[in-house]
């Protein structure tokens, strides 16, 4: 696997894979992202036209699957979901084992005035797509939260959750992985972490950004979006509140964060951490 920028070579052949007469006007790297390399490329066609293609380079990373496995699953996922109406980057091609070409969608992840809403709609429409992933276990929370917090009372088994409905959950799904344009979400991305699970953990991880991002008024507002005439239920969502902040205070040391950031978002998961505990019978 290519441990740094791909070279120029390896470029141009991955292009023409797409267009094969079409030349490199310019690359740029993409910054966010920790566990693929990204490169948005600018394409000259024969007739004289400029195409924008995103070519997505997984790399080995800490607590993720094999890159390999991760690339070939989100380039089958996104083929499929390119069949519905779901607002994604559309896929152009596989390089195996680790890069896929896809292209470019216009659009800046900064949340316009009322994301609540469009957000809740957004993830809904995945939820309820009727896509699946093949060969994907159903992740439970509650061993990761008997490690995290041992001196919390945890059940064994929660039915509720164990026996919930599987759906196709996009497993990333925080406003950095959300494209908007003119105000509409243009594009969901970055789908290496999808896979069939409690439709309430994508909910889950937007409650926590929007907590830390907006206020309590905006994660009710997407939280009630979402439930619209399907309903929720409250227990199961306390334990995947808990389960996103506990994960966050886990791992975010790991993430490259600027000193202020990750204070920041230190300080807002403990809070919401205290919050789900509090919800959940056991906080202070």
């Amino acid at each position: 696997m290519l441990s740094s920028m791909i070279v120029q070579e390896h470029l141009i052949a991955l292009c023409r894979r797409v267009d094969p007469q079409a030349s490199i006007l310019r690359t740029e790297r993409m910054t966010g992202g920790v566990s693929a390399e990204v490169q948005r490329v600018t394409l000259a066609t024969r007739d004289g036209r400029t195409r924008e293609l995103v070519v997505r380079s997984h790399r080995e990373f800490s607590g993720k699957s094999d890159p390999a496995l991760r690339a070939e699953r989100e380039y089958r996922l996104l083929a499929r979901l390119a069949a519905t109406d779901q607002p994604i980057p559309r896929p152009c091609a596989y390089d195996p084992p680790f890069t896929l070409l896809l292209e470019w969608v216009e659009g800046s992840s900064a949340m316009p005035a009322a994301p609540a809403e469009p957000l809740a709609a957004l993830i809904a429409g995945v939820h309820e797509s009727g896509v699946t992933v093949a060969d994907v276990p159903f992740v439970d929370p509650l061993p990761m939260l008997r490690e995290w917090l041992p001196s919390m009372t945890i059940p064994q088994t929660l039915p509720a959750l164990s026996n919930a409905h599987l759906t196709l959950v996009h497993g990333d799904f925080w406003p950095g992985n959300v494209l908007w344009h003119h105000g509409a979400v243009a594009a969901l991305i970055d789908w290496e972490d999808a896979s069939m699970g409690d439709c309430l953990i994508d909910v889950a991880a937007m409650r926590a950004e929007l907590y830390r991002l907006t206020n309590r008024q905006t994660v009710d507002e997407f939280t009630r979006a979402y439930a619209g005439g399907r309903g929720i239920d409250e227990g199961r969502l306390a334990w995947w509140d808990l389960f996103m902040a506990s994960a966050q205070l886990m791992y975010m040391d790991s993430w490259g964060l600027a000193p202020e950031e990750l204070q920041q978002r230190g300080n807002a998961m403990s809070r919401w951490q205290q919050d789900a505990l509090t919800a959940l019978g056991q906080g202070h």
